[in-house]
């Protein structure tokens, strides 16, 4: 079991100095692309464990956050899922998502997932107050989506979900209907899973509203420019590296490719212990924003459920650290 352990730190070790050394080597293309798409609030990762992994897991989505990473993944759960997750982001931005997923055959499985983001009030300012002019206003984000999900042959499974979006910035409003796709194949060989997903698949946003100018006047039939959702493309693999005693280690890549921004190499790993305790680690970052992440979990086995407690600490860059927290019940 020691030795076990030590190999599985060594090749986490290993893959970290792979990284930095790739950051070096390969330029940042595509980061001119930057701030060019709209309700980028989708591209926060959902869920501790995914975040623990540096978010390399898309061959891995065997919950109900499935849904947002690759429903794909939906035909791996057992029968019914809930699963809850908070996210306290940067700049006190409150990030919450909902999921529910039930297993219509052992082959089907539907679900309905929720993603909030609320940044609070704040004061509205102009430049001729720049301290504020007694007023408030806020920012919201919402998205709802319903998935299915269905498992092909022993080996392969496939995924889709539709979602509606919208956000509100004080009197500014923007709406979409996007699209998520993904597939799983499972090799066969040592565990090891190959996934690919697109995600934000649809048409360019539109915004409608009241805007003012910087004098606090409306501004009649203000013209909006048109913004595209952000797409994103990933490829990932895991594969299971040590198993023994019951216990296990799983380690995972991913490229992420967004239409807004340079391409991101991600990597993680899990140890889990007799199936009750996993400890986890990985590596994400995009420019200057990301780092080291780690985390655990936490299996509770009840009569009539199974209850799980995920934990990530995430570097974020000169923007802080990221504690992130999810529950979720199996039935």
């Amino acid at each position: 079991m020691k030795k076990s352990i030590y190999s599985f730190v060594g090749s986490l070790l290993v893959l970290m100095v792979v990284q930095q050394s790739r950051a070096q080597l390969i330029p940042a293309l595509g980061r001119e692309r930057a701030g060019t798409a709209a309700a980028t609030f989708l591209k926060i990762g959902v869920g501790a464990r995914a975040a623990a992994m540096g978010e390399a897991f898309i061959s891995l989505s065997g919950d109900a956050s499935a849904m947002y990473w690759n429903p794909a993944g939906m035909t791996q759960l057992n029968n019914f899922s809930l699963y809850f997750s908070h996210l306290q982001y940067v700049a006190d931005i409150a990030h919450q998502y909902v999921g529910i997923v039930k297993k219509l055959t052992p082959s089907d499985a539907i679900g309905i997932s929720i993603i909030a983001l609320n940044t609070g009030e704040m004061n509205v300012t102009t430049e001729v107050q720049p301290f504020g002019t007694g007023q408030t206003f806020t920012f919201n984000d919402l998205m709802v989506g319903i998935s299915y999900a269905r498992q092909l042959t022993d080996k392969f499974s496939a995924g889709i979900t539709a979602k509606v979006i919208r956000e509100d910035l004080a009197t500014v409003h923007l709406t979409g209907f996007l699209v998520d796709v993904g597939t799983i194949y499972d090799t066969g060989w040592m565990g090891s899973r190959f996934a690919v997903s697109i995600s934000n698949f649809g048409a360019e946003f539109n915004a409608s509203g009241e805007i003012w100018d910087f004098l606090g006047n409306p501004v009649p039939n203000p013209q909006y420019q048109t913004f595209p959702a952000p797409l994103m493309f990933r490829i990932g693999f895991s594969m299971n590296v040590l198993e023994r005693d019951g216990s296990h280690a799983i380690v995972a890549f991913q490229l992420d490719h967004p239409n807004d921004d340079a391409e991101h190499f991600n990597f993680g790993a899990e140890y889990w212990f007799q199936r009750n305790i996993a400890l986890r680690a990985g590596y994400k970052r995009n420019g200057p924003i990301g780092g080291i992440s780690a985390g655990f979990g936490l299996v509770l086995p009840m009569r009539v459920m199974r209850f799980t407690l995920d934990y990530a600490f995430t570097e974020f860059g000169l923007l802080g650290n990221i504690n992130r927290f999810t529950l979720n019940l199996d039935f």
